[in-house]
């Protein structure tokens, strides 16, 4: 709880969106970490910056069937943007991925690499990206580590990557970066 506090109130202090537009700032949050914030109705004292989107993994998930269902989706939706993180590991059905509450999708890295091995899964991995475009404000594909992933995907509208193959850097260089890409 503490470290996402500590998130929220850094990212506030730096006034991000003042400095980069279009800038998206994604924070995970756990089923604890919810849990907190709505028993304790923490959100409602917290000014939540337009640049932030709550990661829900699909390790979040309960025994609701279905993201409507769940109360905590429900509250954290009603303060902050939801991108659902790690899609496709299998702990969640389809029905989370296409329900509409989320404003982004995090292709899971075990689901991209899975998705390699083969033509036929790499054709399907292609197929469903495309229909993710249409649902999703962000679609981001997990685990690019090296040249030869990115270039398996090469002509297929992916709109953002994320893994080791992208150079890291600092929080006071980000105005700089981004607006060097």
């Amino acid at each position: 709880m503490e470290i996402f506090l500590w998130q929220q109130r850094l990212i506030s202090t730096l006034k991000l969106n003042d400095k980069v537009n279009g800038l998206i700032i994604s924070v995970n949050v756990q089923r604890d970490v919810a849990e907190l914030l709505y028993s304790r109705k923490l959100l409602t004292s917290i000014n939540v910056p337009c640049c932030i989107r709550y990661e829900i993994s699909e390790n979040f998930y309960s025994s609701s069937r279905f993201p409507l269902d769940d109360h905590l989706i429900r509250y954290l939706a009603d303060y902050c943007p939801l991108w659902l993180d790690d899609f496709g590991i299998g702990c969640i059905n389809m029905m989370w991925g296409l329900s509409g509450k989320f404003s982004g999708i995090k292709i899971s890295q075990q689901f991209l690499h899975f998705s390699l091995c083969n033509n036929a899964r790499k054709s399907f991995f292609e197929c469903l990206i495309t229909h993710l475009n249409m649902l999703y404000e962000q679609v981001v594909i997990e685990g690019v580590s090296d040249f030869k992933i990115f270039n398996e995907f090469k002509g297929v509208d992916f709109p953002a990557f994320q893994g080791w193959l992208l150079p890291g850097f600092g929080v006071d260089n980000i105005p700089d970066r981004f607006n060097a890409l």
